[in-house]
């Protein structure tokens, strides 16, 4: 029992610190990176403007919804709808109308059982 008590915390402990250690410096190394890519991309600018690229405003295009879509959209609003509704039923009347329901029906039951 003593042994790996004193082998497991041994080894996890030092495997987590090299583990964290390790993806501290991997984080570190790309955070480098990047920054020295736009710092050269930055400086080849000054001396050689047409390195720089340049970015277009995308284009859109609006068009009708495929049938795809439109059914996609209508189902949603179906299921929207329902979802709604069951949210704003107030559901503590109906459990006093379905427990209302229930007793009546039985006390309809005991009524006709005491009149055979």
């Amino acid at each position: 029992m003593g042994f790996t008590s004193g082998l497991l915390p041994g080894l996890t402990l030092p495997l987590l610190l090299s583990t964290l250690f390790l993806y501290h410096h991997r984080r570190s190394r790309i955070t480098q990176s990047h920054l020295l890519s736009q710092q050269a991309l930055l400086l080849n600018s000054v001396f050689e403007p047409s390195i720089v690229p340049v970015e277009e405003a995308p284009r859109f295009v609006v068009g009708r919804p495929s049938w795809k879509e439109a059914w996609k959209d209508r189902w949603n609003g179906e299921v929207e709808a329902g979802w709604r509704y069951v949210r704003d039923v107030d559901w503590t009347g109906v459990g006093r109308g379905v427990v209302g329901a229930v007793g009546r029906a039985v006390d309809g039951l005991k009524a006709e059982e005491k009149g055979k």
